[in-house]
């Protein structure tokens, strides 16, 4: 017990705000190897299947485990019960980390971890587009009407969009990106807040549309053909 560590949200964010851009590929580079390594190269045997549960005031806790060769551990995440303006707090939580022999290395808060955690998830293939310098305007959307609609309006000039809300229903029908598009570039687009089955952030005949597009790039066939990457085949 005398090696373990406890990194704090504040501290985990000095940590990771602050790494120089060879860092940050670094990070990067071995967020994707884990990602293949769980899809592709038989990791995904190994990891226990992840679990929720709600109390009856609607507060949920979620468990998700990991194990490596060499480390162990879980994140625990609590997210509250809502408020009385039906509103929910922030989640919070913890990330515990063991050795290879069940020995506690590190604790975390989780917040700041999962925050870097997804946007890593959505930087590897966004990378292989090799926008990098032509990124001139970034755009953030909350659920409010008022930017959506706005969003709407300028949907049809755009190279990437990124969701992560965890919505019942497609945010957009795909017509806003596929007949809409003044480019021969289909947009790069990332969904990453589907994480229950009940969950769904793009219109499924965006999903077909991608794989049957012409002008795309499969990696794994080398065909002039679009690709839907996703994390778990199951």
């Amino acid at each position: 017990m005398n090696n373990i560590q406890f990194l704090s949200d504040e501290s985990v964010h000095q940590l990771l705000i602050n790494l120089i851009k060879d860092e940050a590929i670094t990070f990067r580079n071995a967020m994707e190897q884990t990602f293949e390594d769980f899809s592709a190269a038989g990791e995904r045997q190994y990891q226990p299947d992840p679990s929720s549960a709600t109390r009856p005031n609607c507060q949920q806790t979620l468990f998700r485990p990991f194990t490596s060769d060499s480390t162990a551990g879980t994140k625990l995440v609590v997210e509250s019960a809502p408020n009385p303006d039906c509103k929910r707090n922030p989640l919070h939580g913890v990330l515990i980390l063991l050795d290879g022999q069940g020995n506690p290395t590190g604790v975390l808060s989780a917040e700041e971890v999962t925050g870097y955690r997804t946007s890593m998830n959505a930087m590897g293939p966004f990378s292989w587009r090799k926008l990098g310098f032509e990124v001139k305007t970034i755009t953030f959307v909350n659920p409010s009407k008022e930017r959506v609609d706005k969003l709407i309006e300028t949907v049809s000039d755009i190279d990437c969009v990124f969701c992560t809300t965890p919505s019942q229903k497609p945010l957009f029908p795909a017509s806003y990106l596929i007949e809409g598009s003044i480019s021969s570039r289909q947009p790069f687009v990332s969904a990453i807040g589907s994480w229950q089955p009940d969950m769904i952030e793009l219109d499924p005949a965006m999903l077909h549309h991608a794989v049957i597009a012409e002008s795309g790039y499969n990696l794994s066939s080398g065909e002039a053909q679009g690709a839907v990457l996703v994390d778990d085949q199951h």
